[in-house]
């Protein structure tokens, strides 16, 4: 397992799969528990998912996305991951890539957004905290020579 984990470090991770095809769906399961992959016999696939969704590239990582919308609500809510809906692959032919107008990503979404607003009514969303306090620079103290 750490030599896996090692490898896709050293590929680089990548949302739409990049050269290890570890990519949105890989996190989704893999925080979901649908995808069983630990380092040590106590770890959490949600707590390894958190920290591979910090080693996606800052571009991606900060990106508005449905993908990465749908990852930090997992990241922020690991109560929510066991009621959102398991990825099936309902295509008559399953290769590793998928290609757009494939309805299969689009289900789950649409599965996906209403568990969320379902939980959203009922106020067990908890949001990150995007607010943050203005830096104010203190006024410079000269000292005598």
């Amino acid at each position: 397992a750490a030599s896996a984990l090692d490898r896709w470090l050293s590929n680089g991770l990548e949302l739409r799969g990049g050269r290890d095809q570890k990519g949105f769906l890989f996190l989704y399961e893999l925080m979901r528990g649908d995808v069983f992959f630990k380092l040590l016999s106590n770890d959490s696939g949600h707590t390894l998912g958190c920290f591979l969704l910090r080693m996606l590239p800052p571009a991606e990582w900060s990106g508005k996305s449905m993908l990465m919308s749908t990852l930090r609500v997992m990241a922020h809510n690991p109560q929510l991951a066991r009621h959102l809906p398991k990825f099936e692959d309902d295509r008559n032919v399953k290769v590793t890539v998928m290609f757009r107008g494939q309805d299969v990503l689009h289900k789950l979404f649409e599965r996906v957004a209403a568990v969320l607003k379902a939980h959203e009514a009922d106020g067990l969303i908890t949001w990150p905290n995007h607010t943050f306090s203005f830096f104010e620079r203190q006024p410079l103290v000269h000292l005598p020579p």
